[in-house]
């Protein structure tokens, strides 16, 4: 094939300056994360402060079903705890109660309307030294809610949405929307200006993955304060929507599926923008957009559907069963932690049905006995793996892919682009990935970052129904800003050395090095894919970079690297 270095360049691409994700100037991505931080904390629970030794009652109107209220404070001794919540007249749907070195605990959950409620608490108040202080610890401060006590009876009322709190907590949900208008518009006035069709590439890692990165981050800071965006609408529709299940799954998922598509809308303007600076024909001779946007509809709809599950039986947790606080918080993140597992063993049958729907899937007999050849020379027992030769992988021409359960996937353009020899070498790398079990030990770390991020938010929320404390959710943002900026770098960093340890078996399996040179350089000019990567896009690789593969390979064997770089090149 014919080398036209020119598309792609083998110097760094110009999109190789400091990467720019803002709507003002140079804005880097940090300074944009800290600023959008700071606007999420706003919103943030605000409470009373209790004298020392002052009894207080917080009361949580995280939602328009329940209200969690916490008592506690210094008793006369002698007191019976438990006792005094039979003087209690509103329907407890969880209690607890003790007394433990003079100070009196008490927490329970009652029902409401999402508009007033009033329970008598005079036996509790009696107990308690002192006056008692309301502290009303709301979702956030996007809804307005008043908790008096008053000879004894708690009133606890709904006034109404904090509007201009909600405005700034909708901002902080919808903020991605103007900032990939931005960043697109920016990415094709660089096309312009560029003959490098790298850029189409890497408007993806470039302006989607950190952006998405950077908006999870701000997401789970209003998740770890219950959603604020959603508290009113739930509010809203608390008179009109008996279910709390329904409700919360209106008010939490509608805006948030809306902003998303939103956000598709004003990518896909840009992305066909760009796709028509590089080519129409051209870029079809890549990708079927056609199988990408259904593949991708139907693996958002199976991750969206296993999540709602996981939601109910989440809620279910925490609103039926009876439980201490630390046991529900684990056993809610348990359900979550198993959603990666669940999703990703439905990835393969997934891919295998949308293939064959949308193309002709067959088990070509000669690519399966290279696939034998590979098995038996590796040394592994057991049956092989089973390898298709598809129209398409997931809408790319030229591609080939490793799923779990032994499976090898290749685009039919495939045969034709590469020889007998590079096509061997492409199998080895990917029957490798199966060989050394690479798929299970993805998974395995997606199943440990997930546990890393629902154990502490599941657990910190049910201790904050009983417990209330507004350094809750501070504590989670700088967790997650912690978890976040160390992980995606660590987990990319694992990707890539499972990606070099694939390279490495193809590269000793008894034959000549260079077809798998050459093959990279085809798949990658064929893909109209970049051959380096600046340093922050090589941050979230999921594989090294072109040239870096290549020129590892031709250290570790003694290829020259001029000779290398040719032969990638097409020149060879």
């Amino acid at each position: 094939m014919s080398s036209d270095l020119t598309a792609f360049q083998l110097t760094t691409p110009t999109l190789n300056s400091p990467y720019p994700i803002g709507p003002v100037g140079r804005l880097n991505a940090p300074l944009l994360l800290l600023l959008l931080i700071i606007l999420a904390l706003l919103p943030l629970p605000t409470v009373g402060v209790a004298a020392v030794g002052q009894p207080t009652i917080s009361v949580n109107a995280f939602n328009p079903y329940q209200l969690f209220i916490y008592i506690t404070g210094p008793a006369a001794p002698g007191v019976n705890a438990s006792s005094l919540l039979g003087g209690v007249n509103c329907t407890l749907l969880y209690k607890s109660a003790s007394m433990v070195s003079g100070v009196l605990r008490v927490g329970f959950v009652v029902p409401w309307n999402g508009r007033y409620i009033a329970c008598n608490l005079t036996s509790i108040v009696k107990a308690l030294q002192g006056t008692p202080m309301v502290k009303l610890v709301n979702t956030s401060n996007t809804v307005l809610v008043s908790a008096t006590l008053s000879r004894g009876v708690l009133r606890v009322a709904y006034l109404g949405p904090n509007w201009p709190m909600f405005a700034l907590s909708i901002i902080i949900l919808v903020w991605p929307i103007p900032a990939v208008a931005i960043l697109g518009r920016r990415a094709v006035e660089r096309q312009r200006a560029s003959r490098e069709v790298s850029q189409i590439y890497s408007y993806g890692i470039r302006v989607g993955f950190p952006l998405y990165i950077a908006w999870f981050v701000v997401f789970m800071v209003g998740l770890a304060a219950n959603v604020v965006y959603a508290t009113p609408i739930q509010f809203a529709l608390r008179p009109l929507i008996s279910s709390q299940a329904v409700n919360m799954g209106i008010t939490i998922a509608a805006p948030l599926a809306a902003t998303l598509a939103a956000i598709a809308v004003v990518q896909r303007h840009y992305y066909n923008a760009l796709k028509r600076l590089i080519g129409e024909e051209r870029w079809r001779g890549v990708v079927e957009e056609r199988i990408v946007n259904r593949y991708a509809a139907a693996l958002f709809i199976l991750i969206m559907a296993v999540a709602s599950v996981y939601g109910l039986a989440s809620w279910l947790i925490y609103a039926k069963l009876t439980a201490p606080w630390l046991i529900k918080g684990v056993m809610s993140a348990a359900v979550f932690v198993t959603m990666p597992i669940v999703v990703g063993t439905s990835i393969p049958r997934l891919l295998l049905r949308l293939t064959r729907a949308y193309g002709n899937v067959l088990e070509d007999p000669t690519v399966q006995g290279m696939v034998n050849d590979i098995w038996a020379r590796m040394g592994r027992p057991g049956p092989p793996p089973r390898a298709y030769v598809a129209d398409y992988i997931m809408g790319m021409r030229y591609n080939a892919v490793a799923t779990i359960g032994g499976k090898v996937f290749v685009a039919k353009p495939m045969l034709s682009l590469l020889t007998p020899e590079e096509l061997y070498s492409v199998l080895v790398h990917e029957v490798s990935h199966i060989r050394h079990r690479h798929i299970s030990v993805m998974m395995l770390i997606s199943v440990v970052f997930v546990a890393a991020v629902v154990v502490p938010l599941e657990v910190s929320i049910s201790y904050g129904l009983t417990h209330p404390n507004p350094l809750i959710p501070l504590i989670l943002v700088i967790y997650f800003i912690t978890l976040l900026a160390v992980s995606i770098p660590a987990i990319m960093f694992i990707k890539r050395r499972l990606e070099a340890q694939a390279d490495d078996d193809a590269a000793k399996a008894g034959f000549n090095p260079r077809a798998f040179i050459s093959a990279l350089g085809k798949i990658t000019r064929a893909n109209l894919m970049p051959a380096r990567f600046g340093r922050v896009e090589s941050l979230y690789l999921t594989h090294p970079a072109p040239v870096a593969r290549v020129l590892k390979i031709a250290d570790k064997y003694g290829i020259p690297r001029d000779e290398a770089l040719k032969i990638f090149g097409g020149e060879g």
